[in-house]
């Protein structure tokens, strides 16, 4: 059982869980405890029966044994048994590299070591026992993770890092890194996931998306990326239009691979998607993007015309999309910045909202 994908929506979060979608607030508790938690206190658990006081939780995963792995913001790592309620905190003074987690994956030795990526000091591994953590000197090339994934095809783990992708290769237990000098468009590398044959795509946070095949062990990137201006007088930077062909803009929030093979992409301009591996691209864009064609320096072009009120209707709630998640019947969930989630049938392109 494993979790995708989650990231910040507003106050919450979204991921898919053994198929079915979780939404997390900002608060993570039934009756959370919300006094601060000493700094240079040992790991703490719920021996006295109180419940989770995880807060701000940024990532999370399952591991092998169904526990949840949260990530948080200032309050370090939590474990929780969701089974009996059972949880157990770690934090800087107890191993990990920062109290700021904002990445989460298992790997696959053993029963499954957990990956933590920092705010400002790499990466911490928990092998059951220990934790181990890996910085700039012999770990990931950037100090702050935003992702952490598997890949399907070999186990490896990989990072989006601020400064490129670092690979952990589990067979020889080595480090490589993926950056510009190695063909990637940017270092800043936002998202990243792989479809089943381990071909990965790589979300960058002002590039579009990087894409590198297994087959040549990922050492030809191409790159899928939008225009920076929509327009002659360069002044609108997305499509002046609701739907239509190629990415909506280069600045990718999340990126999804769908069972079905099909690439999905959250973008500040609404979200995009392909269904041949990268190579082609559509978008539809939120029903507020016709206020921020309004709002463009200049105003509106003035041969732009605002989509009738039935077409608008078929628009996402919002262009600014966050995060996404697959749940088992295929929907896709999207994140807002300020319009909460919404679920979408891939298939016919039709909203409902929560």
């Amino acid at each position: 059982m494993f979790l995708r994908g989650i990231r910040k929506v507003g106050n919450c979060r979204l991921a898919a869980l053994g198929g079915s979608i979780v939404v997390l607030c900002s608060s993570l508790a039934t009756a959370a405890d919300t006094t601060p938690t000493d700094s240079n206190s040992k790991a703490q658990s719920n021996a006295s029966n109180t419940s989770c006081p995880a807060q701000f939780v940024m990532a999370m995963a399952a591991d092998h044994l169904g526990n949840i792995w949260l990530g948080t913001e200032d309050r370090g790592v939590f474990r929780v048994n969701p089974a009996t309620g059972e949880w157990k905190q770690f934090r800087a003074k107890d191993g990990v590299a920062d109290d700021h987690v904002y990445a989460v994956a298992v790997d696959r030795l053993g029963r499954g070591r957990v990956w933590c990526g920092t705010l400002n000091h790499g990466v911490s591994v928990f092998n059951g026992q220990d934790w181990r953590n890996y910085g700039v000197e012999d770990g990931p090339l950037g100090e702050r993770v935003f992702d952490i994934e598997c890949s399907p095809a070999d186990g490896d783990i990989w990072m989006a890092t601020s400064a490129g992708l670092a690979r952990y290769q589990l067979v020889s237990d080595s480090w490589s890194y993926y950056t510009r000098l190695a063909g990637l468009a940017s270092d800043q590398a936002q998202s990243l996931t792989f479809n089943r044959q381990g071909d990965i795509f790589v979300g960058l946070q002002c590039g579009g998306i990087a894409i590198a095949c297994s087959a040549t062990r990922h050492s030809q990137w191409t790159l899928a990326s939008a225009p920076w201006y929509f327009n002659a007088s360069q002044t609108a930077p997305y499509p002046l239009a609701p739907t239509g062909a190629g990415l909506p803009s280069n600045l990718i929030n999340d990126v999804l691979v769908a069972r079905d093979g099909t690439v999905w992409a959250a973008t500040i301009a609404g979200l995009a998607w392909s269904r041949d591996g990268g190579k082609s691209w559509q978008f539809l864009r939120g029903r507020n993007y016709a206020e921020r064609v309004k709002g463009l320096f200049g105003g509106a072009p003035k041969d732009w015309k605002p989509p009738a009120k039935d077409a608008q209707a078929k628009l996402l709630p919002e262009d600014y999309v966050t995060c996404l998640a697959e749940a088992a019947d295929g929907a896709l969930w999207l994140g807002f910045r300020e319009r909460g989630f919404a679920a979408l049938d891939p298939k016919t392109l039709t909203v409902k909202q929560w």
